[in-house]
C-alpha cells in the first residue's frame, strides 16, 4: 500500500470515530433536549415497569418513552408532581415510584432496619454487660477463702496420685 492510500485510510477512519462519537454524545444528550429538566427529574423518581432496575428517564424502553411523553404532556399542562406521581400510581400502583411512600406497610419497611440496629445494639450491651459480670464472680471466687477441708483432702488426693511421691 503506497503513502496516499494509508493517509486517506488513516483519515477515513478518524472521520468515522469522529461521526460515531458525536452521535454517541447527541444520543445521550437528546432526551435532555427534547424535555424539560422538571420531566426528566420527574422520570428519574418513577420506575419503568418493563426493565429491571432503571427509572423512566434513563430507561429506552417503548413503555417508558410513552411515560416520558406521558410526564411532558402534563407538565405542559401546568400539573403538580404530586398530581403526576398519582396519576401513574393509579395506573401501576405504588411500585413505580422508585422512592416507595412513608404509609402504610411501606413505613414499617422504611422502620425496619432501624428496628433492627437498636435491637442489636441492645443485644451487644447485654452481652457485655454479662460478661462484665460473669468476670466480676470468677474474681470473688478466686479471692475467697477456700474450705480448708477441702483443700487437705485435694492435696492428700494429688499426693497420692503423684507418681514422683510414690
Amino acid at each position: 500500500m503506497n503513502l496516499r492510500a494509508r493517509s486517506f485510510t488513516a483519515a477515513a477512519i478518524i472521520a468515522l470515530l469522529l461521526v460515531l462519537i458525536g452521535a454517541f454524545g447527541a444520543s445521550t444528550s437528546a432526551q435532555e433536549d427534547v424535555y424539560s429538566e422538571r420531566t426528566v427529574e420527574i422520570g428519574r423518581k418513577l420506575a419503568c415497569p418493563v426493565c429491571q432496575g432503571q427509572t423512566v428517564a434513563d430507561s429506552h424502553s417503548r413503555v417508558a418513552l410513552e411515560m416520558m411523553l406521558a410526564i411532558d404532556a402534563q407538565v405542559k399542562a401546568g400539573r403538580t408532581d404530586e398530581e403526576i406521581y398519582d396519576y401513574f400510581r393509579a395506573r401501576y400502583g405504588d411500585e413505580v415510584l422508585v422512592e416507595p411512600p412513608h404509609e402504610g406497610i411501606n413505613l414499617a419497611l422504611w422502620w425496619l432496619p432501624v428496628g433492627a440496629v437498636v435491637l442489636g445494639l441492645g443485644v451487644v450491651a447485654l452481652y457485655f454487660r454479662d460478661s462484665v459480670a460473669l468476670g466480676r464472680g470468677l474474681r470473688r471466687q478466686r479471692e475467697e477463702p477456700a474450705d480448708p477441708e477441702l483443700e487437705q483432702l485435694a492435696r492428700r488426693v494429688l499426693n497420692d496420685a503423684d507418681p514422683e511421691t510414690t
